[in-house]
Protein backbone atom coordinates (compact mmCIF):
# COMPACT_ATOMS: atom_id res chain seq x y z
CA UNK A 1 0.00 0.00 0.00
CA UNK A 2 1.68 3.43 -0.85
CA UNK A 3 2.09 6.17 1.62
CA UNK A 4 -1.08 8.13 0.15
CA UNK A 5 -3.35 5.23 -0.19
CA UNK A 6 -2.34 4.55 3.55
CA UNK A 7 -3.23 8.34 4.18
CA UNK A 8 -6.58 8.45 2.41
CA UNK A 9 -7.39 5.30 4.17
CA UNK A 10 -6.33 6.60 7.39
CA UNK A 11 -8.63 9.99 6.75
CA UNK A 12 -12.03 7.30 5.66
CA UNK A 13 -11.54 5.88 8.97
CA UNK A 14 -11.28 8.73 11.11
CA UNK A 15 -14.17 10.36 9.44
CA UNK A 16 -15.61 6.77 9.77
CA UNK A 17 -15.00 6.71 13.43
CA UNK A 18 -16.37 10.65 13.91
CA UNK A 19 -19.69 9.82 12.62
CA UNK A 20 -19.91 6.80 14.40
CA UNK A 21 -18.62 8.45 17.48
CA UNK A 22 -16.03 6.17 17.99
CA UNK A 23 -12.07 6.73 17.59
CA UNK A 24 -10.19 3.35 18.01
CA UNK A 25 -7.20 3.41 20.26
CA UNK A 26 -4.59 2.52 17.09
CA UNK A 27 -5.70 5.36 15.37
CA UNK A 28 -4.10 7.60 18.17
CA UNK A 29 -0.56 6.84 16.43
CA UNK A 30 -0.29 9.24 13.45
CA UNK A 31 3.46 9.87 13.70
CA UNK A 32 4.55 11.65 10.54
CA UNK A 33 0.66 11.18 8.68
CA UNK A 34 -0.09 13.19 5.50
CA UNK A 35 -3.21 15.16 7.20
CA UNK A 36 -2.29 18.32 4.97
CA UNK A 37 -5.49 20.35 4.76
CA UNK A 38 -7.53 17.46 6.41
CA UNK A 39 -11.04 17.89 8.24
CA UNK A 40 -10.63 17.55 11.79
CA UNK A 41 -12.82 19.71 13.85
CA UNK A 42 -13.60 18.99 17.18
CA UNK A 43 -11.61 16.18 16.66
CA UNK A 44 -10.72 14.21 19.81
CA UNK A 45 -7.07 13.77 19.50
CA UNK A 46 -6.47 13.72 23.43
CA UNK A 47 -2.95 12.36 23.47
CA UNK A 48 -2.76 11.79 20.33
CA UNK A 49 0.93 10.53 19.11
CA UNK A 50 1.36 13.39 15.70
CA UNK A 51 5.01 13.84 16.04
CA UNK A 52 6.42 15.30 12.85
CA UNK A 53 2.84 14.94 11.27
CA UNK A 54 2.29 17.23 8.16
CA UNK A 55 -0.91 18.76 9.35
CA UNK A 56 -0.05 22.47 7.00
CA UNK A 57 -3.81 24.66 6.33
CA UNK A 58 -5.60 21.95 8.70
CA UNK A 59 -9.28 22.81 10.03
CA UNK A 60 -8.40 21.67 13.90
CA UNK A 61 -11.03 24.10 14.93
CA UNK A 62 -11.82 23.32 18.45
CA UNK A 63 -10.10 19.64 18.53
CA UNK A 64 -9.24 18.47 21.55
CA UNK A 65 -5.90 18.21 21.60
CA UNK A 66 -4.53 17.74 25.60
CA UNK A 67 -1.52 16.15 25.86
CA UNK A 68 -0.91 15.16 22.19
CA UNK A 69 2.92 15.15 21.28
CA UNK A 70 3.14 17.15 18.83
CA UNK A 71 7.05 17.61 18.34
CA UNK A 72 8.32 19.00 15.21
CA UNK A 73 4.87 18.84 13.36
CA UNK A 74 4.25 20.92 10.53
CA UNK A 75 1.00 23.23 11.34
CA UNK A 76 2.05 25.62 9.35
CA UNK A 77 -1.27 28.19 8.53
CA UNK A 78 -3.60 25.52 10.70
CA UNK A 79 -6.75 26.39 12.07
CA UNK A 80 -6.57 25.95 15.71
CA UNK A 81 -9.17 28.30 16.61
CA UNK A 82 -10.87 27.65 20.44
CA UNK A 83 -8.53 24.15 20.53
CA UNK A 84 -7.89 22.71 23.43
CA UNK A 85 -3.84 22.45 23.87
CA UNK A 86 -3.18 21.95 27.19
CA UNK A 87 0.00 20.33 28.46
CA UNK A 88 0.68 19.74 24.76
CA UNK A 89 4.28 19.13 23.68
CA UNK A 90 4.87 21.16 20.43
CA UNK A 91 8.42 21.52 21.41
CA UNK A 92 10.11 22.44 17.60
CA UNK A 93 6.70 22.62 15.98
CA UNK A 94 5.87 24.80 12.67
CA UNK A 95 3.20 27.22 14.19
CA UNK A 96 3.49 29.98 11.30
CA UNK A 97 0.95 31.75 10.94
CA UNK A 98 -1.46 29.22 12.58
CA UNK A 99 -4.63 30.73 14.01
CA UNK A 100 -4.48 29.98 17.77
CA UNK A 101 -7.56 32.48 18.36
CA UNK A 102 -8.36 31.69 22.09
CA UNK A 103 -6.80 28.74 22.00
CA UNK A 104 -6.15 27.01 25.23
CA UNK A 105 -2.29 26.52 25.94
CA UNK A 106 -2.28 26.26 29.13
CA UNK A 107 1.07 24.45 30.24
CA UNK A 108 1.82 23.33 26.51
CA UNK A 109 5.87 23.10 25.92
CA UNK A 110 6.81 25.60 23.18
CA UNK A 111 10.25 25.50 23.52
CA UNK A 112 11.48 26.29 20.12
CA UNK A 113 8.52 26.78 18.52
CA UNK A 114 7.74 28.89 15.66
CA UNK A 115 5.11 31.04 15.82
CA UNK A 116 6.02 34.01 13.23
CA UNK A 117 2.77 35.60 12.77
CA UNK A 118 0.95 33.29 14.47
CA UNK A 119 -2.32 35.05 16.09
CA UNK A 120 -2.40 34.42 19.60
CA UNK A 121 -5.25 36.88 20.55
CA UNK A 122 -6.81 35.83 23.71
CA UNK A 123 -5.08 32.51 23.72
CA UNK A 124 -4.71 31.17 27.14
CA UNK A 125 -0.59 30.91 27.39
CA UNK A 126 -0.43 30.73 31.70
CA UNK A 127 2.32 28.64 32.55
CA UNK A 128 3.46 28.19 28.49
CA UNK A 129 7.01 27.10 28.39
CA UNK A 130 8.35 30.02 25.41
CA UNK A 131 11.72 29.09 25.44
CA UNK A 132 13.36 29.84 22.13
CA UNK A 133 10.26 30.57 20.74
CA UNK A 134 9.96 32.65 17.64
CA UNK A 135 7.96 34.92 18.10
CA UNK A 136 8.84 37.37 15.56
CA UNK A 137 5.38 39.58 13.93
CA UNK A 138 3.02 37.07 16.00
CA UNK A 139 2.79 40.90 17.56
CA UNK A 140 3.03 39.28 21.40
CA UNK A 141 4.94 40.27 24.32
CA UNK A 142 5.81 37.77 27.22
CA UNK A 143 6.82 39.07 30.67
CA UNK A 144 7.95 35.97 32.92
CA UNK A 145 6.94 36.77 36.97
CA UNK A 146 7.50 34.30 39.63
CA UNK A 147 4.00 35.26 40.06
CA UNK A 148 1.87 36.35 37.57
CA UNK A 149 3.01 35.47 33.54
CA UNK A 150 1.89 38.72 31.19
CA UNK A 151 0.95 38.13 27.62
CA UNK A 152 0.21 41.85 25.65
CA UNK A 153 -1.17 41.35 22.00
CA UNK A 154 -2.34 44.30 20.90
CA UNK A 155 -4.42 46.53 23.26
CA UNK A 156 -5.41 43.22 24.90
CA UNK A 157 -3.50 42.54 28.23
CA UNK A 158 -3.68 39.24 29.96
CA UNK A 159 -2.00 38.96 33.62
CA UNK A 160 -2.68 35.66 35.21
CA UNK A 161 -6.40 34.42 34.82
CA UNK A 162 -7.40 38.51 34.15
CA UNK A 163 -8.06 39.14 30.63
CA UNK A 164 -8.63 42.89 29.70
CA UNK A 165 -8.04 45.93 27.45
CA UNK A 166 -4.61 47.67 28.02
CA UNK A 167 -7.53 51.23 28.82
CA UNK A 168 -9.73 48.63 31.27
CA UNK A 169 -5.90 47.75 33.12
CA UNK A 170 -4.92 51.42 32.75
CA UNK A 171 -8.25 52.29 34.10
CA UNK A 172 -8.89 50.21 37.35
CA UNK A 173 -8.75 51.94 40.55
CA UNK A 174 -6.95 50.00 43.98
CA UNK A 175 -9.76 48.33 45.25
CA UNK A 176 -10.79 46.53 40.98
CA UNK A 177 -7.18 45.33 41.46
CA UNK A 178 -7.58 44.40 45.45
CA UNK A 179 -10.56 42.23 44.59
CA UNK A 180 -8.81 40.39 41.61
CA UNK A 181 -6.66 38.35 44.31
CA UNK A 182 -4.87 39.22 47.72
CA UNK A 183 -1.62 40.29 46.27
CA UNK A 184 -2.65 41.44 43.22
CA UNK A 185 -2.24 45.59 44.49
CA UNK A 186 1.35 45.22 45.61
CA UNK A 187 2.44 43.57 42.35
CA UNK A 188 0.60 45.93 40.33
CA UNK A 189 1.80 48.70 41.73
CA UNK A 190 5.53 47.54 40.65
CA UNK A 191 5.06 46.31 37.75
CA UNK A 192 2.34 48.43 35.93
CA UNK A 193 4.61 50.79 34.71
CA UNK A 194 6.54 47.89 32.79
CA UNK A 195 2.80 46.39 31.48
CA UNK A 196 1.59 49.67 30.45
CA UNK A 197 5.13 50.76 28.15
CA UNK A 198 4.88 46.97 26.35
CA UNK A 199 1.03 47.70 25.75
CA UNK A 200 2.24 50.57 24.04
CA UNK A 201 4.33 49.04 21.84
CA UNK A 202 2.51 46.29 20.71
CA UNK A 203 -0.70 48.97 20.09
CA UNK A 204 1.91 51.36 17.77
CA UNK A 205 2.83 47.64 16.48
CA UNK A 206 -0.95 47.11 15.40
CA UNK A 207 -1.65 50.57 14.44
CA UNK A 208 1.08 50.05 11.82
CA UNK A 209 -0.06 46.82 10.17
CA UNK A 210 -3.43 48.19 9.96
CA UNK A 211 -2.84 51.08 7.60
Amino acid sequence: MSEETHTNTTLWNWNKARREGVLPEEWLNLCAADLREADLREADLCAADLRAADLCAADLCEADLRAADLREAKLYAADLREADLREANLRAADLREAKLYAADLYAADLRAADLCAADLCEADLRAADLREANLRAADIIVIKNELWDVFIQGDSIRIGCQFHTAAEWDAFDDDAIRKMSSSALDWWRVYKPLVMAAAKITMKESNKEAL
